[in-house]
């Protein structure tokens, strides 16, 4: 049985302490087993998920203590509070017993070098700045969800640039934190997921994560993905069926992967590799509103930087 995991990177010890109680609520609320682990500084993080030498996990939750009951993941071993410990024995509080999560639902594939799949990182630290932290981590390759945490609102365009999930403002609303959380889950499902297709008479798995959008030619679908294209025999509708949510058919030859859009107007959607999507004229209101709950959950209030036009 896998869990879920969470990163939480901060230099203030409240605001860390207050995440992590927020985060183990939402987890026992929804019913998922969560591993967490803390953060002081962007470095500390680097270097346990990139270096192959294992933080001081010891140290980090000495530092950012996670609240009693709670268990805080590093690289190859669990790190669990005191108070953990010490009621261990009278209770059962490790959150993979305590909020399980059932098998398969998630797998590190979706983060292939790191070790959480939600990272919830402060922009403004000493040293190495969490904007700075995001783009390393982008550049490697790392598919974490990023949730930036910040004082001020100056930071959202350029988490465009390293497609943040979304963007809270300090003090963290609980209620902010549980919607956010609750669209990284989709969005860690949906890297970790993959259809099977057949194209060129061999069976090929494609992660759905990884497409773009697809295009219809007569009685073929050419699917684009951010590696290249694959050719299928089959009907553009069978292939919608099979994508699910996250992807949204914009014209009758084409299905725009939501993930990838940066903009909707009155008759195109834009993808960020500056692609153009035709967009029926009867689907604008559609295809505005699925733009904005996938990226903002009906609420654009803190996103991270794409807009509707």
């Amino acid at each position: 049985m896998s869990d879920l995991s969470i990163a939480i990177c901060d230099d203030e010890r409240e605001q860390s302490e207050h995440l992590s109680r927020l985060v183990l609520s939402w987890a026992k609320q929804r019913g998922r087993g969560v591993r967490l682990i803390s953060f002081q500084s962007a470095k500390a993080l680097l270097f346990d998920l990139y270096d192959g030498v294992a933080y001081d996990g010891v140290a980090a939750s000495a530092a950012h203590p996670v609240p009693s009951g709670g268990t805080a993941l590093t690289r190859g071993c669990v790190i669990e509070s005191a108070a953990a410990r010490g009621t261990r024995q009278g209770r059962d509080v490790a959150a993979n017993a305590a909020y399980p999560v059932p098998s398969g639902t998630f797998n590190h594939t979706s983060a292939p070098q790191g070790a959480a799949h939600i990272l919830l990182l402060d922009i403004q630290m000493p040293d190495m700045d969490g904007m700075t932290l995001a783009k390393r981590l982008r550049e490697a390759g790392d598919k974490t969800q990023i949730v930036f945490i910040t004082g001020f609102a100056d930071w959202i365009l350029e988490g465009y640039e390293v497609d943040a999930l979304h963007y809270l403002l300090k003090p963290v609303d609980e209620r902010k934190l549980f919607e956010v959380l609750d669209k990284a889950l989709v969005r860690v499902a949906e890297e970790g997921r993959s259809i099977q297709l057949t194209a060129d008479g061999a069976a090929t798995r494609v992660p759905v994560g990884e497409i773009m959008y697809a295009e219809a030619f007569s009685h073929y679908v050419e699917i684009h993905t951010k590696s290249g294209g694959i050719r299928v025999k089959m009907t553009l509708g069978a292939l919608e069926e099979q994508l699910g949510e996250g992807f949204f058919r914009c014209h009758r030859s084409y299905i725009a992967g939501l993930k990838y859009v940066r903009s909707v107007s009155r008759t195109s959607v834009i993808l960020e590799n500056e692609v153009t999507l035709p967009l029926s004229r009867k689907l604008y209101d559609a295809a505005n509103e699925a733009f904005i709950q996938y990226n903002w959950g009906g609420d654009n209030r803190g996103g991270a930087g794409k807009a509707a036009k």
